[in-house]
Order: C-alpha cells, then structure tokens, then sequence
C-alpha cells in the first residue's frame, strides 16, 4: 500500500478499474451502519478524495467540503501538512464558523472549531515544553464546546510539570470544580497530587469518589466477569452462540491473558526502577515473556532489569545479538531492537545491520529516523544527516521529534567539523 500512502488503519481504499485511488476511508467509528453508509456514498462518488480535490480545484470553497477533503490527507503519508493549511483556510474564509459542520470523535462541530482545535493541539504538540496558551485561546472563544474537556486535557502536561505549584493547584482546582463527576478528570489531579506529594488525603478522597462514580449497582460493571457471563447466558437463551461467544468466548481470555503478562511486566518495572523486591520481579518478567515471547516491550524490559542487576549474561541471552537473527524478517521488531541498542550505545554494528534492514522492510519515517539515530550514535554523522532529513521528508516535515534528530546530527557536525551545517 506504499504506492497510495496510506498512514495508519484500519483503512479502506477504493480503486478505479486502471487502478487510480477513487477515495480512502479511514478509520472505523460505530456504528456500523454509519460506516456502510460511507461506502454507499463512495460507491455512489459522493465525498469521494477524488471528486474532493476536484471540486477544490474547481474554485470551490465551501467549508464542509474543504474538511472532508483536509481529513482525508490526514490519512496519507506525508499528508499532514497539506490538512493543516487546508484547516488554515478553514478559519479563513468562515471565521466565524457559520459555513457548516463536522462530526468529530462522536460530537459535532463547526468546521472552524474543529479546525482551531486541530491547530491548538498540533502546536502544543509541536512546542518544545507543554504549551498552554494555544488552548487557552481556544476555550475563551468556545466556552461551550463539545470539545471542551478534550481543550482542557490539552493543558494537562503543561500544569503538570509547572514550577508555580499554586497556580497548578488552581488549575487543577477549577478543573475538578467544572467536572466534579468526569472521573478522568478527577485522576489525572489524582496523579498530580502523587507527583506534588503534599495533600495526599484529598488524594485519597478523589480516588473514593473516582470509585463510587464508576460503580454501577450491585457492582455490576461492563468489564466485570459476572456482568459478561450474565449476559452470554441470556444471548444463548435467545439461541444466538455467536453473541454468547463475542461477549464471553475465547477472546475474553485472550485479551485477559494479554492484560495479565502487562500487569507483570508493569509491576515488575516499579520494583526494578525502586530497587526492591527484584527476585519477583525477574520471575514476573519471565513469566510475562512465556505468555508473549516475541513481546519487546517484555524482552527489553527484562534486559534492562538484569542489566540492573549485573546480570549481563542474562540480558544479552534474551536480547543481545542472537536475538536479531529471530526478527530478520520484521522491521518494526527489527527498528524497536535498533533503537534499543543504540540507547544502550552497545553492540551499534548489530543495530545499524538491524536498522538497515528495517528500513528496507518497512520504509517509515520513523524507520528512517532510527537510521539516523544509529547512525549519530556511530559517528557517521553524513549518513546520519541523510537518514534524518529522509524521514523528514517522508513525514512532511510535522514531527518535532525528527526535526530536533536533524538539530542535534547538524550540532554534533559543526563542532567536529567546525563549521556551520
């Protein structure tokens, strides 16, 4: 799918008979009869990426047609760009957000708030500290926003690691106040309070609230065993086993067994960073990996604890050099070990083989980033260079975290080469 730039999934393209794109549907949102209804329409050329640009070509600047068409090259590799001058143009021609509207996650919108929103979060995402004011600006003008609590969210990391801890109590403060009853809300002051340490029983009290706000009676609750089984039974009462088995069936206990090798991994990694209680957690650690061996996440977390440790030997059985020619084949296994590895600053000839050989499976931005990190971190600061500037252009130039690579490979080579790059 290289060919049509598809970035991300699930996705659904259509085709003409010569094989030229017709239209791409990104991602799934229920229902399901919303998400049929889209491919009548495609079906029908209606809202198609093809009749989208074709109209916008035409000289048309209708608002609602320049956000169907902006979202969808927010599905394309190296798109990103392209939507957020198209959600510029948005603001510019219906500043007042009167032109039309747009459904998004679940609530709609004017396309002129959707489109401050979208440029509030891209440039508090692109900032180099969590920024506040974008979103700031952004609830004084939409006060009464569906998206309200998703603006509020967007400061989150900004107050949480702000020096001025009376003006992050406020914050917080105000915020539990305009949603006393949205437990999300109430968890993430929760884990600033952790972080603060100080107030810790007003900690306690938002958590007991967080507790009975989602407890459904007779504590029933939609994840709970007893809740599923009930309802699978009733779904073979009424003759239907397929239901039973969706709600109750083998992939419950997949998913639990999934959820369960985390939860160890996770409680092994608290133990390991506190230095204590690390015999379980090594135990943990292997049990997480008998029940996903070709995990990462667990192969690394268990090298970094005996690495710890002093366990070397150990470590390396796992996931030193070995272990890179049981992912040959994958790339994203084969980037993630890379990655590692240079961090670690070991074995750089294995991670640039691994790295090479990612991008050549899996041409990403990110594989090319990875690239050019291996390659700064062997001191071949030219093919870094290139890596960098490769995975920018695939990107399209939106990801802040490639652009500062670029900065620090040009840094290194002015002050080796003494001059500027």
């Amino acid at each position: 799918m290289a060919r049509f730039k598809i970035d991300g999934w699930p996705a659904l393209l259509f085709l003409d008979p010569d094989g030229s794109e017709i239209n791409l549907i990104g991602g799934y949102e229920p229902p399901v009869e919303k998400y049929h209804q889209k491919v009548l329409d495609t079906l029908s050329g209606i809202d198609t990426f093809k009749s989208l640009k074709e109209q916008y070509a035409q000289g048309s600047r209708n608002v609602e047609m320049i956000t169907k068409l902006a979202r969808k090259y927010n599905w394309k590799v190296g798109g990103r760009a392209r939507y957020l001058e198209l959600l510029k143009e948005i603001i510019s021609v219906d500043p007042n957000g009167k032109g039309g509207s747009t459904e998004y996650i679940g609530k709609t919108l004017s396309c002129t708030e959707y489109a401050e929103f979208i440029l509030a979060e891209d440039g508090s995402r692109k900032a180099e500290k969590p920024d506040s004011p974008l979103f700031q600006a952004f609830i004084q003008k939409y006060p009464t926003s569906p998206l309200l609590k998703n603006a509020y969210a967007g400061m989150l990391s900004y107050y949480y690691y702000l020096p001025d801890r009376d003006k992050a109590v406020k914050f917080y403060e105000g915020l539990t106040a305009k949603f006393p009853d949205d437990p999300d809300i109430l968890f993430y002051y929760v884990r600033w309070i952790i972080k603060d340490k100080q107030n810790l029983d007003h900690g306690v009290e938002l958590m007991e609230k967080i507790a009975a706000l989602t407890k459904v009676k007779a504590n029933i609750k939609g994840d709970d065993d007893w809740y599923k089984q009930t309802l699978a039974e009733l779904q073979l009462l009424r003759g239907d086993e397929a239901k039973a088995e969706e709600i109750f069936g083998l992939k419950t206990m997949q998913d639990k067994i999934s959820r369960l090798a985390y939860d160890l991994v996770n409680f092994a990694r608290f133990w390991t960073d506190h230095d204590k209680n690390l015999e379980t957690a090594a135990v943990m650690l292997e049990t997480a990996i008998k029940l996903d061996p070709d995990n990462p996440y667990f192969l690394q977390s268990a090298a970094d604890h005996y690495f710890k440790r002093g366990m070397r030997d150990k470590a390396e059985a796992l996931y030193g050099p070995a272990y890179f020619s049981k992912i040959s084949k994958d790339g994203i296994r084969l980037r993630i070990y890379a990655s590692y590895w240079a961090e670690r600053k070991e074995h750089l000839d294995v991670a640039l083989n691994a790295a090479r050989m990612s991008v050549e499976l899996t041409p990403t931005a990110i594989a090319w980033d990875t690239l050019s990190m291996v390659l700064l971190t062997k001191g071949e600061y030219g093919e870094a260079l290139k890596a960098a500037e490769k995975a920018i252009e695939l990107d399209g130039g939106t990801n802040p975290r490639y652009q500062a690579r670029l900065k620090q490979i040009k840094a290194v080579m002015t002050k080796e080469k003494g001059r500027e790059y």
